[in-house]
This record gives structure tokens, C-alpha cells and sequence, in this order.
């Protein structure tokens, strides 16, 4: 009985998933402060990642732009949707890395480009050359249990933000470094 209540409730996150995906994304943007934000999503994974054994870091020193320090950064976002990318993020930085190892957050803005970039840095296993292409392709999975729609949807989010999430480094056995990558608006 307890497997099958199991299997059930597998399936519904499944289905849920999936249907989440295929429908429209409606933002309710608000001001939001992306420093609190990540703040607040690393402390609510912090057990996750404290049970495995797996260091997750963000200091203020990782909070940097070109001016200094960052301690607020304002944007319109959806704070759900944004939330969920950047959970997605991390959850699968945990599932990539081994117990002893790190998992590094940098919050970072860039005047010179209007770009704001929030980066999990993981000390995984890295992307295998073969699969870079198809990474953020709905369905795709190099997951036994996976669905294929983690990273899709994460990038879906950023799009509908007029951002993206993006592979910006990795080497096999080493790690890698995903990115969300936001528009500045005037007035950030």
C-alpha cells in the first residue's frame, strides 16, 4: 500500500509538472529585492543540502557589481516563478554534487550591459560534451526518474522575464556553473 501511495504521488508531481509546462506563463511581476530573494531560497534548501552533506555558500563578498557590494537590487520579477527557477537550480546542483564538495550562489550585476546574473556553482561531475546541446530541451533528461523539464522550464521563466538561463562553464569531473540572467531595469 505504501508503494503505491508512493507511485501516486510520483505520477501527480509528474502530471502536475507537465501540465505546468505546456500552459502559458502568466507573470504577476512586483518589485522585488534578488538579493533577499536568493537569500531566502538558499536558507530553504540549506537542509537539504546540510543532510547530504554538501556545502552551499553565499557570503557577501559573491554579492558583487561594478560599483561595489551589492545589498538590494530591485527588479519587477515574479517572485513564485523566480523562486522556483532558482530552487530548480540548486536542487539539481545538490543532485550533482558529492557529499564534501561545494555548491557556490554568486549574485552579480554588470552595469556596462544592464545584466544581472545569479550563478549556482557546483563541483559535480560536469556536462558531457554530447548532451551541451540539448540541456534546456523540453523532455530531455539524463535522469532515470527525471522528466526533461527542469531546465526547460527554468529557461522559460528567464525568457518570460526578458533574461535566460544559460550553461556558462563546465569541465567534465570538475563542475559546472548555471546561470539566471536578467534584464537591469532602470531605476535597479
Amino acid at each position: 500500500l505504501g508503494q503505491i501511495q508512493s507511485a501516486v504521488s510520483n505520477m501527480d508531481a509528474i502530471l502536475s509538472e507537465l501540465t505546468q509546462y505546456s500552459r502559458p506563463l502568466q507573470l504577476a511581476t512586483e518589485p522585488v529585492d534578488l538579493v533577499d530573494l536568493t537569500r531566502e531560497v538558499c536558507e530553504f534548501v540549506m537542509p537539504s543540502y546540510e543532510e547530504k552533506g554538501v556545502a552551499l555558500a553565499i557570503s557577501p563578498l559573491a554579492l558583487a557589481s561594478d560599483e561595489g557590494p551589492l545589498e538590494r537590487l530591485e527588479l519587477p520579477l515574479d517572485r513564485g516563478k523566480m523562486r522556483q527557477a532558482l530552487l530548480n537550480l540548486l536542487k539539481n546542483a545538490l543532485e550533482a554534487t558529492a557529499p564534501g564538495k561545494a555548491v557556490e550562489v554568486v549574485l552579480a550585476s554588470r552595469r556596462h550591459d544592464e545584466q544581472v546574473f545569479v550563478k549556482v556553482k557546483d563541483q559535480g561531475e560536469g556536462v558531457r560534451p554530447e548532451i551541451l546541446a540539448k540541456l534546456f530541451t523540453p523532455y530531455f533528461s539524463t535522469k532515470g526518474n527525471g522528466t526533461g523539464l527542469g531546465l526547460a522550464h527554468v529557461r522559460k521563466i528567464l525568457q518570460a522575464h526578458g533574461g535566460n538561463a544559460d550553461l556558462l562553464w563546465s569541465e567534465p569531473g570538475v563542475g559546472s556553473t548555471f546561470a539566471l540572467v536578467l534584464p537591469r531595469r532602470d531605476g535597479a
